[in-house]
């Protein structure tokens, strides 16, 4: 009898210390139940806690059960034509509120520990610092991005400034962006050009394109990519080596007839990462509340594009629902 309680026992602390025992995940390990449930294992059918979340533009949230990254995060969407543009930061924290991320003012389910901004025009760019800032964020971006939050006095000690080609961790998600291109607009709407200094800005034009980036998101660090292209443009190559399972694209100016050549390059680039899924971002007006958002007329013809060529190459098709949960690799 003491044999076997010995026995149990041992078993008991085997089991015990297998579960507590920690994996490295970027730089902050989880536990084997953890592990299993992050790579689509299901315990007694229980969901994957990784999902993502469309909320209007090119704004994504990545989330698990406890920690958050976001994309952009741009909640203010001012109304236009606007002589000036400022962050309205009522705005901002009720989409936190309605997001579950904690901020300095209230405790909430979630921990933002990055915000992504993909390149530096004001609906990518304008509310991120502030974001960030009231969330305790790590920011992430270009020089121009980053010189924006300066002119805000974000903490330098929580920039990090991207030129592409890195590869780095950022609470449970491993963040690899790579330098691409704006989609080419009429009259000088793309807004090229760097900011080089430290700045607050107070019109759309203020806000320089800084460099645009296909930003490559894998949680826990392991497992499958996902790609998110915040504007339809690319830069020959760039994407060549890479992989994304699901291809977040934006398809705003896609439907412009000067951009007929370019759409059919976009989509060769975008090729090369090999997506199973692809779903359109960027869609909407950027203008009044996200949640009641639809394509406007241009971004239904870069919709259909889209879902066309998916279509040609059998490759799966997801119009995302603004404020919608969902686990990005289900039925892949």
């Amino acid at each position: 009898m003491w044999r076997l309680m010995s026995a149990v026992a041992a078993l008991i602390a085997a089991i015990l210390a297998l579960l507590l025992f920690k994996i490295d995940a970027c730089p902050q390990p989880m536990n084997i139940l953890q592990y299993v449930r992050t790579y689509g294992l299901r315990i007694f059918g229980s969901p994957s806690p990784f999902q993502v979340t469309f909320l209007g533009a090119s704004t994504l949230l990545f989330e698990d059960a406890s920690q958050a990254l976001l994309i952009d995060g741009f909640f203010t969407r001012p109304s236009l034509p606007a002589f000036t543009v400022a962050p309205d930061v009522a705005a901002i924290d009720k989409a936190l509120e309605a997001a579950q991320i904690t901020t300095t003012a209230a405790t909430r389910t979630l921990t933002l520990v990055g915000v992504v901004v993909n390149h530096s025009h004001y609906d990518h760019a304008m509310d991120s610092s502030v974001v960030a800032d009231r969330t305790g964020a790590r920011l992430i971006g270009s020089n121009s991005t980053a010189n924006i939050a300066r002119g805000r006095m974000f903490p330098e000690d929580r920039i990090t400034v991207i030129s592409g080609g890195e590869s780095f961790c950022v609470g449970h998600f491993r963040i690899s962006p790579v330098r691409t291109g704006h989609v080419p607009l009429p009259f000088g709407l793309d807004n090229p050009g760097e900011i080089s200094m430290p700045t607050d800005p107070t019109t759309i034009g203020d806000y320089k394109e800084g460099g645009t980036f296909a930003i490559f998101v894998q949680y826990s660090g392991r497992g499958r990519n996902i790609m998110v292209q915040g504007s339809a443009g690319f830069s020959a190559n760039a994407l060549q080596g890479k992989s994304a399972a699901v291809a977040y694209l934006a398809v705003g100016g896609l439907s412009l007839d000067s951009n007929e050549t370019h759409r059919d390059n976009y989509w060769t680039e975008i090729m090369q990462v090999a997506p199973q899924r692809v779903v359109p971002i960027h869609w909407d007006d950027l203008s009044g509340p996200a949640a009641s958002a639809t394509p406007n007329k241009s971004s239904k013809a870069g919709i259909a594009f889209v879902e066309d060529r998916a279509k040609t190459a059998g490759i799966q098709f997801q119009v995302p629902t603004i404020g919608t949960k969902v686990d990005p690799f289900q039925g892949l």
